[in-house]
């Protein structure tokens, strides 16, 4: 059976071993985020021919998981012969691993070539057989007792846990890293439906093989975050937008709408005057002299504009209302700064009647999060952490997390206040686009691309690997150096304007 390199293989083999039903298998080399991404498309292509598009960042994390696993199985026999311990003694493994993962992770690469040197490989099969879409990792040593039974230990913290917050006590003091990963892939194989069963590790005779069996039965259809009672009572207990803020909404609803009118209404409340006037004034529209009254920002607003900005002002002050929004001013710039990527992303695309949408799109895109910070001020950042460290997209951990999913709740947030059906969307689907009414796809595109590249520069190539790779193409960012170059411009251009 043919043996593809990882990072060579292209789509046509991989639709071809699917038509044909003969098992794919690829070999991996450095185990390279390029090298990740083709694997994944792979993955990718296996689960829409199935039609459970759903479960892939679920099974692209657990098998992310699986094959760093194999990988740091094989480093650990080449470290265990360089310290000349014996790695099948149970006293002498037990002092070896005391250093295994510094030392290991200080020359990373250099362990990836002596494991291709001495014949150690990593490979990923796809099969579809009896029912079943198997995805098995091997790698040709013998799964130790002492790496069976943390495995097993692992898998029976799983069942006790119900989310990810009971687990993250396992992390301190432990050789063999933090025996997080096979508990994450444990829960969400639990969200998919399927227990423990379905995630296997053995030795077959040559090889230790690490198998997650998903069943082609499996309920095909979206899965609904479950929002906690807590969270939905919060909801409840959100006033809505203020009288004269529901008036302004509808009356800028209305086609016929009389300017004047519009504007009377807005000097009556200060603080929204005050906030169009700095908006209208601000570096974002560079205009040639300051402008003093409401009729004439209108002007250069525009009615859409304003309705937009209507949108924003009305969350911000109803949310001030019930939550302490200074205690949250990193997710505040951080929106804005999306906003900012959003709207340039937009102009970039030529979409001109969308640009305002793609800024108070950004704007709006986290209001969830405010929610969650407000009932449990410590959650959002563990899980920001844990995604950071561990490279799984924020929404799946959301979705094992005690119910917390800010894009959910964003969007009943967006309902309860009569927002437009496009801010809605956003809300719901910045991390998942192509879940999206395509009606709104281009607007939640700016915003999904913009929230990735919001980012701390060191840890823009990754945020490269975790997009789609035929979005990003509908931009012209189809590299690695088209995505970091259009990032640079950005960001220079909102440094700018920060400074400004």
């Amino acid at each position: 059976m043919k043996i593809y390199r990882a990072k060579s293989i292209n789509e046509n083999v991989v639709k071809s071993h699917i038509d044909s039903q003969e098992d794919l298998i690829l070999e991996c080399e450095n185990f390279s985020n390029e090298e990740f991404e083709k694997i994944n498309l792979a993955l990718r292509l296996y689960v829409e021919s199935l039609g459970k598009e759903y479960i892939f960042d679920y099974l692209s994390y657990c098998m992310k998981e699986l094959i760093t696993n194999a990988e740091k199985s094989n480093s650990k026999r080449i470290y265990f012969d360089k310290i000349n311990l014996d790695i099948k003694d149970a006293e002498q493994y037990s002092q070896g691993m005391k250093n295994f993962k510094n030392d290991t992770m200080v020359d990373f690469e250099a362990y990836g070539n002596i494991q291709r040197s001495k014949g150690y490989y990593v490979r990923i099969v796809f099969e579809i057989r009896n029912e079943f879409f198997n995805i098995h990792v091997k790698n040709n040593v013998e799964i130790l007792d002492e790496e069976l039974k943390t495995i097993e230990e692992r898998k029976k913290m799983a069942k006790e846990f119900k989310t990810v917050d009971e687990a993250m006590s396992i992390i301190l003091n432990n050789p063999e890293g933090s025996g997080l990963g096979i508990i994450i892939s444990a829960l969400m194989l639990k969200k998919l439906g399927l227990n423990q069963d379905f995630l296997n590790f053995f030795y077959d005779g040559s090889d230790t093989v690490a198998s997650i069996s998903i069943p082609l039965s499996l309920i095909t259809e979206e899965h609904i975050t479950a929002v906690n009672e807590l969270i939905l009572s919060e909801i409840e207990n959100i006033p809505h937008f203020p009288e004269n803020i529901l008036l302004l909404q509808k009356k800028l609803s209305d086609p016929l709408v009389n300017l004047n009118e519009i504007s009377s209404l807005i000097t009556k409340d200060l603080t929204l005057t005050g906030d169009i006037l700095k908006y209208i004034n601000s570096a974002y529209f560079m205009l040639p002299k300051k402008v003093s009254s409401i009729t004439e920002a209108i002007k250069y607003i525009g009615l859409k504009g304003l309705r937009n900005l209507i949108y924003s002002y009305g969350t911000e002050k109803t949310l001030s209302k019930r939550f302490d929004l200074t205690k949250m001013q990193n997710i505040l710039d951080h929106s804005y700064k999306v906003a900012f990527f959003s709207f340039y992303l937009a102009k970039k695309l030529g979409l001109k009647e969308e640009l305002e949408d793609a800024y108070i799109a950004g704007i709006l895109h986290d209001i969830g999060k405010i929610v969650i910070l407000g009932i449990n001020p410590g959650i959002m950042q563990k899980i920001n952490n844990l995604c950071h460290e561990r490279g799984i997209p924020i929404r799946i951990i959301e979705e094992i997390s005690s119910g917390y999913n800010h894009s959910a709740i964003g969007a009943l947030l967006g309902k309860k206040w009569n927002l437009p059906e496009n801010l809605i969307e956003t809300m719901k689907n910045h991390h998942t686009p192509n879940n999206a009414n395509k009606k709104y796809g281009n607007t939640i595109k700016c915003v999904y691309i913009a929230n990735a590249m919001s980012t701390e520069t060191d840890e823009i190539e990754d945020k490269y690997y975790s997009l789609d790779k035929t979005i990003l193409a509908e931009f012209g960012l189809n590299s690695l150096e088209k995505f970091c170059s259009q990032y640079k411009i950005i960001n220079n251009e909102f440094a700018k304007r920060i400074k400004k």
